[in-house]
C-alpha cells in the first residue's frame, strides 16, 4: 500500500498539475485563422491598425490572439475594448466562451465583469468604453494586449483614450495596442487618421479573404452576395455604402448617415445678436446602461434659425444628480418649457421634480419620429439649425447611420452606434417654435448677396424633397 503523500508533496503535485494544465493550454492559433488575420495578430509592432470591411473576420482573429496572450504568458492583463459592454458582450464574449470550452483552455469565467482568468493567473477582459468618464477605470491596469475594436464609431475621445490611457498601461510589459474597424461614412476622425499615419503598422483585407464566411452549402459566391445586396438596395457596385462595408474603402458616404450635419454650414462659434428675447426648450433622453442627455436648444423670433446652446451628457448616475443639472440649466436659461422621454420611469420622476422643486418638465412626444428627423434634417439642410462642431450632437452625427432590417423590409436607425445627445436634441427641436418665423415680404435684389444665398436654400430644399420622394422617406422602422 502506497505511503499517503506529505503536505510538501501535494504542494508539488499541484503545481506539477498546473504547469501541466498550462502547457496544454498553449494556444497555437496557426491553424485556425487564414494568412491576412495571422499577418495582423502576428504583428510584433507596438501599434498596429486593421481597416477592414465587414465580415473580414477580424473578431475571430482577435479572440484567437487575446486567448493565446493569456495563455503563453504568466500574469499578464489583456482588454478588448468596443463602444459599449453590451456590443463587447455580444461581439466577442460568446465567442471567447465557445473557445475556452472547446480548446480546453481550463480558464476561469466571471459574467459580471466580463473576465477570464487562466491557471497561469492571466486576465482577459472584456469591456466598453461610450466616453471620456468611461476610459478613467482603465487607468490603473498594466496590459500586455489591447484591442479597441470597431474604433470608426467612437468619438474624439479615442484620442485621449489611446494616447494618455492605453498608451502608459503597456509600459509594464512593452504591450501592443491594435485598433480595428470598418471604414466610416466620413473620412475624418482619429481612426481615419490613424489608418493614414506611418508611425503604425497597417493591415487591410475583405471578406473575399475570408474562406469561412460562406457556409457549406453555399453555392453564391461572395461576389454574388454582394450583387445580391445591391439589387435589395437599388443601387450600383460603386455606391458608397458598398464601397465601404465590402471592400473596406474610405469614401463619403453621406446617404448612410441619420444627420446631415455640416460643418461648414451648420457650424457656430456665439450666438446673434437680436432685439428679440433669446427662447429656449430643454431636452431630456433619460438612461443608465445608456447616458443621460439633456440638450439646450434656442431661437429668436426675428430668425428662422435655432441653435443647440449647451448639452450635458452623463453615464450612470441617478434622479437626483439629473434634477440638479436641470435646476441649474433652468436656472440659467429659463424655458419655454422642459420636455423628457417617457422611458425607464421618467413619468413618475417628472412629476415628482414638478411637485419637489417648482419646475416644468412635460413628457416628450415619442411618436413619428421618422418624421422629425427628416424635419431636422431639412433644419440642418436648410442651414436653419445650428450646433457647435465640438459638441457631442455634431460629433455623433458623423456616426449614427442607417441599416437594412431584413425582417421588416425597412430601413432603421443602426444600433452600431447610438446617441443619446441625437434624442435629446430631436426631442427639444421638436418642441422649438422657430418655425412661426415670418420673413419679411421685402425681396432681395437680384444678384446680391442675399439674393443667392436664397435661391441656394430653395435648390437645396428642392433637392432634398425630391430625394426622398423618390426614397420614400417614411418606409423605415418607427420603434416609438
Amino acid at each position: 500500500m502506497a505511503k499517503p503523500l506529505t503536505a510538501n508533496q501535494l504542494l508539488i503535485k499541484k503545481e506539477l498539475l498546473a504547469r501541466k494544465l498550462q502547457q496544454k493550454a498553449s494556444l497555437n492559433i496557426t491553424r485556425f485563422l487564414f494568412k491576412e488575420q495571422l499577418a495582423f495578430v502576428d504583428d510584433p509592432a507596438p501599434y498596429s491598425v486593421a481597416c477592414c470591411s465587414r465580415r473580414a473576420g477580424k473578431t475571430e482573429g482577435i479572440c484567437y490572439d487575446l486567448l493565446r496572450e493569456a495563455t503563453s504568458k504568466d500574469g499578464i492583463t489583456a482588454l478588448y475594448l468596443t463602444l459599449s459592454r453590451s456590443n463587447a458582450k455580444k461581439i466577442v464574449w460568446s465567442k471567447l466562451l465557445e473557445l475556452n470550452r472547446t480548446l480546453k483552455l481550463n480558464g476561469e469565467l466571471n459574467a459580471t465583469e466580463l473576465s477570464i482568468t487562466f491557471p497561469n493567473k492571466s486576465i482577459i477582459y472584456v469591456s466598453g468604453a461610450k466616453d471620456k468618464v468611461s476610459i478613467e477605470r482603465f487607468r490603473g491596469l498594466a496590459l500586455s494586449l489591447c484591442y479597441i475594436d470597431e474604433a470608426q464609431s467612437f468619438g474624439s475621445f479615442l484620442q485621449e483614450l489611446v494616447d494618455d490611457v492605453i498608451a502608459k498601461a503597456l509600459f509594464d510589459h512593452n504591450g501592443r495596442l491594435k485598433l480595428t474597424g470598418t471604414p466610416g461614412p466620413i473620412p475624418a476622425g482619429y481612426f481615419y487618421d490613424v489608418c493614414h499615419n506611418p508611425k503604425w503598422s497597417k493591415h487591410k483585407w475583405t471578406m473575399h479573404a475570408n474562406p469561412f464566411l460562406l457556409k457549406k452549402g453555399n453555392k453564391l459566391s461572395v461576389e454574388d452576395l454582394i450583387l445580391q445586396d445591391c439589387e435589395r438596395k437599388g443601387c450600383g457596385i460603386d455606391d458608397p455604402s458598398i464601397r465601404r462595408e465590402c471592400f473596406g474603402e474610405w469614401i463619403t458616404d453621406l446617404n448612410s448617415l441619420v444627420l446631415r450635419y455640416d460643418r461648414n454650414r451648420n457650424d457656430y462659434r456665439d450666438l446673434p445678436s437680436s432685439a428679440s428675447p433669446l427662447q429656449t426648450i430643454i431636452g431630456i433622453d433619460t438612461g443608465f446602461k445608456d447616458s443621460d442627455s439633456i440638450s439646450v436648444i434656442g431661437w429668436y423670433d426675428d430668425s428662422p434659425n435655432c441653435y443647440l446652446i449647451d448639452e450635458i451628457v452623463q453615464a450612470k448616475q441617478g434622479w437626483e444628480q439629473l434634477s440638479t443639472q436641470i435646476r441649474a440649466l433652468t436656472a440659467k436659461y429659463d424655458p419655454v418649457k422642459t420636455v423628457v422621454d417617457p422611458a425607464n420611469g421618467a413619468l413618475k420622476w417628472a412629476e415628482d421634480i414638478n411637485n419637489r422643486f417648482d419646475l416644468s418638465v412635460e413628457v416628450a412626444e415619442k411618436t413619428r419620429k421618422a418624421e422629425f428627423l427628416e424635419l431636422l434634417n431639412g433644419a440642418l439642410c436648410a442651414s436653419t439649425f445650428k450646433a457647435k462642431h465640438e459638441s457631442v450632437f455634431a460629433q455623433d452625427c458623423d456616426k449614427v447611420e442607417w441599416e437594412w432590417n431584413p425582417k421588416t423590409q425597412k430601413r432603421k436607425v443602426s444600433d452600431r452606434f447610438h446617441s443619446d445627445a441625437m434624442d435629446s436634441t430631436l426631442y427639444a427641436f421638436r418642441a422649438a417654435q422657430n418655425w412661426l418665423y415670418k420673413a419679411s415680404a421685402v425681396q432681395p435684389a437680384p444678384h446680391t448677396t442675399e439674393w443667392f444665398l436664397k435661391e441656394q436654400r430653395k435648390m437645396e430644399a428642392a433637392a432634398i424633397a425630391a430625394y426622398h420622394r423618390k426614397n420614400d422617406p417614411f418606409h423605415y422602422d418607427d420603434p416609438y
